[in-house]
């Protein structure tokens, strides 16, 4: 289980980073929306990573491979 959230938070990370750079080489995009896009797939890999402590009761996570 949280070998799934950690590929999503890579995926999202390394999606929204390439689609920054493909889209502001071309100069399609300003510096402010590339900040304001990097710095919200950032937040949103933050959450999707808190929901990893949700429902642990204390508990650490187990990042067993079974």
């Amino acid at each position: 289980m949280p070998q799934q959230h950690i590929r999503k938070n890579v995926v999202i990370s390394l999606g929204v980073i390439l689609f920054l750079i493909i889209s502001g080489l071309p100069k399609k995009i300003n510096l402010t929306t590339g900040v304001i896009g990097h710095e919200g797939s950032a937040v949103v890999v933050i959450l999707n990573g808190l929901r990893l402590l949700r429902g642990c009761r204390g508990q650490p996570a187990s990042f067993s491979s079974g």
